[in-house]
């Protein structure tokens, strides 16, 4: 019988990693409410919690979060098929981690028309947008 797990098999780690992406492929958080491609930005961020927090207070604005500072690397290239065609942004942490990472190099390559925003850029604390929705402050996002 085959396996309709959404898991990796055992072995997985045991072999070449690559030979299961096809079956088992990772995703962006939110990557199910892009619909299809249209003018809606779409604003990457690191955090699920960030990603759910800014769906409700900037419903203009499409959201995914690819789960870390570098979760769109070359292994999960996949991640980026969704987003071609796109108007797409980063918004960074406030860190190193977050403003230099392999997943901005990996959706400048990927992506034609995408940007960087950082809207907290004296601090370097890892202080992130959906820490500034906790705190009650909305910054501007786009020339909004």
């Amino acid at each position: 019988l085959d396996s309709y797990s959404l898991s990796a098999p055992k072995d997985y780690f045991e072999k070449d990693r690559l030979s299961y992406e096809v079956k088992y492929p990772m995703c962006l958080f939110g990557e199910h409410l892009l619909g299809p491609v249209n003018d809606t930005p779409v604003m990457v961020v690191e955090s699920e919690k960030t990603a759910v927090l800014s769906s409700f207070y900037y419903p203009q604005y499409k959201w995914v979060s690819c789960g870390a500072a570098n979760g769109l690397t070359v292994v999960s290239k996949h991640k980026t098929k969704v987003l071609q065609g796109r108007k797409v942004y980063w918004v960074c942490d406030s860190d190193k981690a977050g403003r230099e990472n392999r997943s901005i190099d990996n959706l400048q390559k990927a992506i034609t028309s995408f940007d960087v925003i950082d809207l907290f850029p004296e601090r370097i604390d890892g202080y992130d947008l959906g820490d500034s929705i906790l705190d009650g402050y909305l910054p501007s996002l786009i020339n909004e």
